[in-house]
């Protein structure tokens, strides 16, 4: 659909280690190495300049994503990249464990929430990975405050895998306290923008985990993003 919308468009992925075809163990800053090295592959290989690449991602990609992003940006500070675009993301692995319901109903670690401490002293003991995304687009929003690089949040109402909450409260850490928001209100969508619009929050009324991909409101995203 992207690539048909824009014929100058292309499209790369790749599996992780650990995922699909390639082989290895997942850690958190083994997949992050594996997202730079495919940048550093169109870059230096396929020769696309920096301000023509945009990294769309969703759910745990998103957490990915923006550890690719941020790492990219704090080596290469004169070299942006066109930007991000994030379907539901979390704020953090950390609280998307601790806070998960399955099916948005059932909560996951409702046995161990009787007794806060618990449950804390479990996701610390046993969760290898922290996925800080907050934290990561915190520092991405700062370093690239005056540049074109966009950064737009996409979610649905309906996710009942990751809650929409989590990309309001990115929104507000990406904003950094800037009360000077621009708020549309569609029939299917409310938009919301900092910065002339380089920071973006799009929430839909429909879409779910899964099918939020196929949604206009994140075609337009990504062809908004250059």
């Amino acid at each position: 659909m992207l690539t048909a919308a824009n014929p100058n468009s292309h499209l790369i992925a790749i599996d992780y280690r650990g995922w699909g075809y390639s082989t290895g163990t997942p850690t958190e800053k083994g997949v992050i190495i594996d997202g730079l090295a495919t940048l550093d592959w169109v870059m230096n290989t396929a020769l696309v300049d920096p301000s023509r690449i945009l990294f769309v991602s969703q759910s745990l990609g998103t957490a990915i994503a923006m550890g690719v992003a941020t790492q990219y940006h704090e080596t290469h500070p004169h070299h942006p990249l066109a930007g991000i675009v994030t379907i539901a993301a979390f704020t953090s692995l950390r609280k998307l464990v601790a806070k998960y319901r399955m099916a948005g109903v059932l909560p996951l670690l409702a046995p161990l929430n009787v007794f806060p401490n618990v449950a804390d002293f479990f996701i610390h003991q046993f969760l290898r990975a922290e996925f800080n995304t907050a934290e990561r687009l915190g520092r991405l929003a700062w370093m690239t405050i005056g540049t074109q690089v966009s950064i737009t949040l996409v979610h649905a109402t309906n996710d009942w895998e990751i809650s929409y909450l989590h990309s309001r409260e990115l929104f507000e850490v990406a904003g950094a306290g800037d009360q000077r928001i621009r708020e549309t209100v569609y029939t299917d969508k409310i938009v919301k923008e900092i910065e002339g619009g380089r920071i973006r929050h799009i929430e839909t009324s429909w879409g779910g985990h899964n099918d939020i991909q196929k949604c206009d409101a994140v075609l337009k995203a990504v062809l908004s993003a250059w």
